[in-house]
């Protein structure tokens, strides 16, 4: 599962990057996706969970003892790999001045009826992280995240809305400051009752390299 993310981050960054060659313009990118979790129901897994007691988990799940800190890097790891595949994918998108909208075809979450199995809990806490990914993604370009929404053609006709008309304004900025990478922004206009939209801050411009997707481990020979 973490690997197929992986990829998805990977084919969406070099896509984000090939929009670099398009100047002058703004560039909107509408990504339908359910979000991430690199480590979902990880109590169901691992026996923890209320409803099932791990039933589906892996059958040697007591012979590891989950107190030790060693055995719960994999989980440790998961949300920091997630973090970093999102941050960088947003400031490729900064780099070209591409916003993302965000599209969960979900629409409005609830909760998982009972003949799933699912503890309600985890149900939530996934729901919770796939979410926020797709809030963190839109918001940091300058988009926004259409989740917990089933009136998608009023969503579609806002993103119509802000991608139509919209002022391209650009400055050379004096700051030569080589710490100072991400510099605040902020668009006022004299007229009154307007509405300005735009972006708060951006990251000075650096090639940036996206982490390669790791290979899953191949299944272990089973004993006949």
């Amino acid at each position: 599962l973490r690997y197929r993310a992986q990829v998805a981050f990977q084919t969406m960054y070099n896509m984000v990057a090939g929009l670099d060659a398009v100047q002058n313009r703004r560039k909107a990118i509408v990504y339908i996706s359910s979000g991430y979790d690199f480590d979902p129901y990880s109590a169901g897994r691992n026996s923890r969970d209320q409803i099932q007691g791990g039933r589906f988990s892996d059958p040697l799940r007591f012979l590891i003892d989950q107190e030790n800190p060693y055995f719960r890097i994999g989980t440790a790891t998961a949300d920091i790999d997630l973090y970093a595949f999102m941050r960088e994918l947003t400031l490729s998108a900064n780099r070209t001045n591409a916003s993302i909208f965000t599209i969960d075809p979900r629409g409005l979450a609830g909760v998982t009826d009972a003949g799933q199995y699912l503890d309600q809990s985890e149900v939530r806490t996934f729901l919770q992280k796939t979410i926020s990914t797709l809030r963190y993604l839109a918001e940091e370009t300058g988009g926004f995240p259409v989740v917990n929404d089933n009136d998608f053609v009023s969503a579609l006709k806002r993103i119509d809305a802000e991608t139509s008309d919209y002022y391209v304004l650009g400055y050379y900025s004096t700051n030569t400051g080589e710490t100072s990478r991400v510099r605040d922004v902020e668009i006022t206009v004299k007229r009154p009752g307007i509405d300005v939209n735009a972006r708060k801050s951006y990251t000075v411009r650096t090639p940036g390299v996206l982490p390669r997707p790791v290979l899953p481990p191949p299944p272990s020979p089973r004993r006949r």
